[in-house]
């Protein structure tokens, strides 16, 4: 039970610093996100999205949460997971998302099942499964890094997406999962954690890569970190264009302390971006 605690510890780490971060920088990618997530969230379905590293997924995922409190749980994935597994942790999710301690969590799937039954159905207010459906509240559970989700993890969540009365607690749960590009979309070979099913179920199916980082994105992301004159702004938006750059936030966030590292006291210009970029 290492690994859950581990995994839930860090959840909670993760939300505790989001909450003192200032709003996000308003970007494409952010945009794209916002708009499908809040769409599968109202509609009690699932989606997918499949992303470079560095783009804002993470900072979509948590720009979701501060914008629908009380009802959305995130749960941030750190080693591969299998079926018995994610239920476990979604259970101590759940628990925690209730007020409650996580307390113990058994290793016996049919307990586990049960429990996140009465964990859901306290969610909803205790409201018996063939109440309306439109009586019961929302809740989307994300799984950032989803990559480390196996197909049988993915299998055993579906159950909890099923349509209202089908589903495998008193209302379905929305799902989202958001991985890397090492999470297989596509049924090459038979090795898709997703099955027919399950892609057939799901609201969006996204893949997003670095042409979704644009020039305006750069230019506000490096005016947001203290670089604003506009001359600098455009030799770093100049440095990270083109089809083959990584355009990742991490990797321009450093370009950016090596460019204000450069300068000192002296407010950073092109010549210090041009500077740094031939080193």
């Amino acid at each position: 039970m290492e690994f859950l605690k581990r995994d839930i510890d860090t959840c909670a780490k993760i939300a505790h610093v989001y909450e003192e971060r200032p709003q996000p920088i308003q970007t494409m990618v952010l945009d794209h996100m916002l708009a499908r997530i809040q769409r599968t969230h109202d509609r009690r379905k699932a989606c997918v999205f499949v992303g470079e590293p560095g783009i804002g997924k993470s900072t979509a995922i948590e720009a979701f949460r501060a914008s629908n409190p009380g009802c959305v749980i995130v749960i941030r994935l750190q080693s591969k997971v299998t079926g018995t597994q994610v239920l476990q942790m979604l259970l101590a999710a759940l628990r925690q998302h209730n007020g409650k301690p996580v307390g113990y969590i058994t290793n016996a799937t049919a307990q586990v099942v049960q429990q996140l039954g009465w964990e859901i159905q306290s969610y909803g207010d205790d409201l018996p499964r063939d109440a309306r459906p439109d009586l019961f509240p929302y809740l989307t559970v994300i799984f950032d890094e989803a990559q480390y989700l196996t197909k049988g993890a993915i299998d055993a969540l579906r159950a909890y997406n099923e349509p209202h009365y089908f589903c495998a607690g008193t209302f379905p749960l929305g799902l989202v999962f958001v991985g890397n590009d090492q999470m297989s979309l596509e049924n090459r070979r038979g090795d898709s954690v997703l099955d027919a099913a399950m892609r057939d179920r799901l609201l969006y199916t996204e893949r997003l890569d670095y042409n979704f980082v644009t020039p305006d994105d750069i230019a506000a992301f490096v005016q947001a970190h203290g670089i604003t004159d506009k001359g600098a702004q455009k030799a770093i938006v100049t440095r990270f264009s083109g089809n083959r750059i990584v355009r990742s936030f991490r990797q321009i966030l450093r370009f950016v302390d090596d460019c204000k590292d450069e300068a000192g006291d002296d407010p950073v210009t092109a010549a210090t971006v041009l500077s740094i970029a031939t080193l």
